[in-house]
């Protein structure tokens, strides 16, 4: 702000050095600068890139931090015994979904919030930083983060019911979070190169990478309609047969008290 002012009292300085009249100093003030014109055609996909990563990184930071408090959640209810008393009057797939729906409505609200006050104050300061911001990549971003919440939060949860103290998540929370990094990494890369490689096309139809993934193939417009919906369909899809699988675990994990439950012991609970 100092230096901004500074620069304008330095040109009225100027101007009054100068001589000149009140028409002509206005003139000289109210100057902009040249149109631009790009001789290339890729200007629309620099800006539409640029609103990639910045949803890449989003979605990154909001999808860490929920599943992490889903996780801790679910160990500290194991932890405090408080899901005991809780399953004396709820059903476990109940109280599992009630836990996932909840937070995931706190994500969400949280991240449109984020996405209209950076709108918002852009627009209220004249800052050019979110200037043409692609709608298209912000929706698919945002679809994204829907889904993949919504994948990731039974996985979590799952694994919250198999240990016993807090101290254990660290254990468990780098294993499942490499999914996460590998997706993260790997759209941040293709979103400043020239061209998407063969892998970000791969991995935008796994459903442990493809919220970074496909919104990154969105904005370089490499994904047609049918790409997004099939890979939405398969996010789906897989997302109902994880559900079903934690609320298993869940249910057999989580009243198991002293020890963590062993990945050997649940598949012959699960039998």
């Amino acid at each position: 702000l100092v230096r901004a002012v500074a620069s304008s009292i330095g040109i009225a300085d100027a101007l009054h050095a100068a001589r000149l009249s009140p028409a002509q100093a206005a003139t000289v003030s109210e100057a902009r600068p040249l149109p631009i014109e790009s001789v290339s055609r890729n200007t629309g996909r620099t800006t539409a890139r640029a609103t990639s990563i910045i949803g890449v990184v989003l979605i990154f930071i909001m999808l860490s931090q929920y599943l992490t408090w889903t996780l801790m959640g679910v160990t500290e209810e194991k932890s405090s015994r408080v899901v005991e008393v809780l399953l004396a009057t709820v059903r476990p797939v109940q109280l599992l979904a009630g836990k996932v729906l909840g937070i995931g409505a706190v994500a969400m609200a949280q991240a449109c919030l984020v996405v209209a006050f950076a709108l918002v104050l852009a627009e209220a300061v004249g800052s050019s930083v979110l200037h043409g911001t692609s709608p298209a990549v912000m929706a698919a971003s945002l679809a994204w983060l829907v889904l993949g919440y919504a994948f990731y939060s039974w996985v979590y949860a799952a694994a919250g019911s198999m240990v016993e103290r807090q101290d254990q998540v660290q254990s468990l929370a780098l294993p499942l979070s490499v999914p996460l990094i590998v997706g993260y990494v790997v759209a941040l890369i293709s979103a400043s190169a020239a061209h998407p490689s063969l892998l970000l096309e791969v991995l935008a139809f796994l459903p442990p990478t493809a919220p970074f993934a496909m919104p990154t193939l969105v904005a370089t417009g490499t994904a047609t309609w049918w790409w997004f919906t099939l890979s939405a369909c398969i996010s789906v899809l897989c997302t109902i047969g994880m559900a079903h699988l934690a609320g298993g675990v869940y249910r057999r994990a989580v009243l198991r008290t002293g020890r963590v439950v062993s990945i050997k012991e649940l598949i012959s609970l699960l039998r």
